[in-house]
């Protein structure tokens, strides 16, 4: 009997350093870090690391106040710069904030665009922070003291990590928000078990005809339960299929292709608040699906709101909704 959920979630991601990186590239099990050992973590990351799997050291973000003269920002090469964020520091002329990825400082440590005593002072910082990681990312470990990590208040330099449980399309629209965002899935490759659909409580009509996209009112009563019943049944044999796919030795990573867009899935996503912002900001539109105008949406406002906080918020994401 297939399982059905109406339940869209954003949840916060606890877990930080190499217990993150692990959890990201768990995520593809849906499993983290708390179900395996330490040598089995470790060995997972060292492994990540061997193969430039890099999407998992993405997720944990540093700041760090640096000089013009010590870093060249415009030798980076285009990956280099790939997700890095600068702000002036408005008290000294030649002075500045940059925040990346671990991933991000890793690699270009391994160029010459910052003078050596600070290369080496960043790479102690990712060593105490991360030490697993910085093992598998670096050959010789780094001795000098580590450099002061910054706090600041701006939108684009405050990350959360979330993870999310939704339906597959509502994730193909949540991922069209690149910018900011850094994201690992449960992958249907590894996972074959424990397949949960999405059931919408209520189904709508389609919209005008002059109107290319959204939906109209709601069914009535009788529909709503006809439509429901066919969609469930024919969600039954769906599975059926793919089950006996699995069954006859088919590979998972292709018996996936008779599993529908509703089916459930899962994945961990970091952010800055001016991406979540850019999210919302263009997902309350009238015209956005109702599963993530409403659904998502209202999910992953709270969770933030739950993270840092209504007065944070209230600062830097004025487009998230408030229905507490």
């Amino acid at each position: 009997m297939p399982c059905f959920t109406d339940t869209i979630q954003a949840a916060r991601v606890l877990s930080v350093g190499d217990d993150l990186v692990v959890d990201a590239a768990r995520a593809s099990f849906g499993h983290d870090h708390t179900q395996y050992s330490t040598r089995q973590n470790i060995g997972l990351i060292n492994y990540l690391a061997r193969r430039s799997h890099w999407t998992p050291f993405s997720h944990n973000r540093f700041t760090f106040r640096l000089w013009e003269a010590v870093f060249d920002v415009l030798s980076l090469s285009q990956e280099e710069m790939a997700g890095l964020v600068i702000k002036r520091d408005h008290t000294h002329p030649y002075r500045f904030y940059a925040r990346h990825s671990f991933h991000g400082w890793a690699k270009i440590l391994k160029n010459e665009a910052i003078c050596p005593k600070i290369r080496q002072q960043i790479q102690a910082t990712l060593q105490r922070e991360m030490p697993a990681s910085s093992a598998a990312y670096f050959t010789e470990p780094s001795t000098a003291e580590p450099l002061e990590l910054q706090d600041i208040r701006d939108a684009y330099f405050i990350d959360v990590t979330l993870m999310y449980y939704v339906p597959v399309f509502v994730a193909r629209q949540e991922f069209k928000h690149m910018v900011g965002f850094t994201r690992n899935e449960r992958s249907g490759r590894y996972v074959s078990s424990g397949t949960e659909l999405y059931a919408p409580n209520t189904w709508r009509r389609k919209p005008d005809a002059r109107i290319k996209q959204g939906s109209g009112d709601d069914v009535g009563p009788a529909r709503n339960e006809i439509t429901s019943r066919l969609y469930k049944e024919y969600m039954g044999s769906v599975l059926g299929a793919y089950e006996g796919f699995l069954n006859s030795g088919i590979a998972p990573e292709m018996a996936r292709m008779a599993l529908p867009q509703s089916m459930m899935t899962s994945y961990v996503v970091t952010g800055h608040l001016a991406a979540y912002n850019r999210f919302f900001m263009e997902r309350v539109d009238p015209t956005a699906q109702k599963e993530i105008r409403v659904d998502l949406v209202e999910a992953v406002s709270t969770a933030l709101r739950r993270t840092v906080g209504p007065e944070v918020m209230q600062e830097f994401v004025p487009y998230a909704p408030i229905r507490d």
